[in-house]
């Protein structure tokens, strides 16, 4: 009996010997964990170790190593860290963050045969055949956006907007929208990154005297923008297409004002403030749709090895309907997922949608507080 178990033990061991091992399929991810975009970075990063986290209970096919590389939301740093992660770390997939970086590192990567999910607010950046847009498009944003002036009475409108391609396509998206819709643009003002005095941008808005204000741009130079305001005693509605969902520490003067943008499920957003007791931004959401994607079409495929580039392309562009945490995705011709959009209002218990009705009633109700 005792050689009988001796026996079965030895097979048992050397078929657990010989098992072959997982191939490992390795992901490099570029985003800003430093300078003034570190907090989105750090969200994004937090929401894709999360995805890894619940993957550890299911039995995968192939084991993920995901590579971290900080770019400071600068297409020059983008590139370089690409090139290493190329040449050392033998990536299969990149991911990137931002208009500019993802604008970078499209081309390249598509010369490199490497897939590329980027989270950009800008065509350039879904380049067949290997690189990949998760976003709203600026179009459907820039026309929202206009209905909503148009709902609210408004008929002229200011920009004071960041001068890069996520800013300047909504800007022309909105521009584009906005004759259909009665408005008319009185000024429009332009900063660069890292800009800290806006005073004579905001006299010029003040001199052109409009109805409502958009502001396209990242904190903190939205806050300082609105801080600027106050000082000045310059009171105006404000409206924006996208970024005010990266905000962290919001200025209440956000508050309660209608913006167009796309949000992830309450479901998401609920499971990420449990696990990280902070609100998530709404690029969270695409990061956490675009890796579950590509996931999944990894674990799809019928043999061992890894899938080639060429497959998970093909398998991209042939996606319907994916189940995202950001809505119902399908990509176009060129490979965008486009995200579903609406209208939000940020709250100090975080993002919520607003519907057009609501947000009328709202703007009725402070009318009323601050008349006479």
């Amino acid at each position: 009996m005792r050689k009988l178990l001796w026996v079965s033990f030895v097979l048992a061991l050397g078929c657990a010997l010989t098992l072959p091992a997982k191939e490992v399929i390795k992901i490099g991810v570029i985003l800003p964990l430093s300078g003034a975009q570190a907090q989105n970075g750090e969200d994004c990063r937090d929401v894709i170790l999360m995805k890894m986290d619940e993957l550890k209970s299911k039995d995968l096919k192939y084991n993920y190593k995901l590579i971290f590389e900080d770019d400071q939301n600068m297409p020059r740093q983008t590139v370089e860290a690409f090139w290493k992660l190329v040449n050392v770390d033998k990536i299969n997939m990149v991911m990137s963050f931002y208009a500019t970086p993802g604008m970078a590192l499209a081309p390249i990567a598509n010369h490199q045969k490497v897939i590329h999910l980027g989270l950009a607010a800008t065509p350039k950046v879904a380049l067949p055949p290997y690189s990949f847009n998760f976003f709203a498009k600026s179009d459907p944003v820039g026309a929202l956006s206009a209905d909503y002036c148009r709902a609210m009475g408004y008929k002229k409108v200011a920009m004071l907007n960041l001068k890069n391609a996520a800013a300047m396509g909504f800007e022309n998206a909105f521009v584009k929208a906005a004759p259909s819709r009665g408005l008319t643009i009185v000024s429009k003002q332009y900063f660069v990154p890292g800009e800290k005095d806006f005073r004579v941008a905001i006299l010029k808005v003040r001199e052109a005297n409009p109805d409502v204000l958009l502001i396209e741009c990242f904190d903190p130079e939205a806050s300082i923008i609105v801080k600027q305001m106050k000082e000045i005693e310059y009171q105006v509605p404000l409206t924006a297409m996208g970024f005010w969902g990266t905000f962290n520490n919001t200025d209440r003067a956000f508050f309660g004002q209608p913006y167009v943008e796309a949000i992830a499920s309450k479901e998401f957003t609920d499971r990420f403030t449990q696990r990280f007791h902070r609100k998530s931004i709404y690029f969270a959401g695409m990061a956490y749709d675009s890796l579950s994607m590509y996931i999944d079409i990894c674990e799809h495929h019928t043999s061992e090895a890894v899938p080639t580039m060429d497959y998970v392309s093909q398998k991209l562009r042939a996606t319907k309907d994916y189940p995202g945490v950001m809505g119902s995705l399908t990509p176009d011709e060129d490979g965008w997922f486009e995200t579903p959009i609406s209208l939000i209002v940020l709250t100090p218990e975080g993002r919520k949608n607003i519907t057009m009705e609501a947000a009328l009633k709202m703007a009725k109700g402070k009318a009323a507080s601050v008349a006479p």
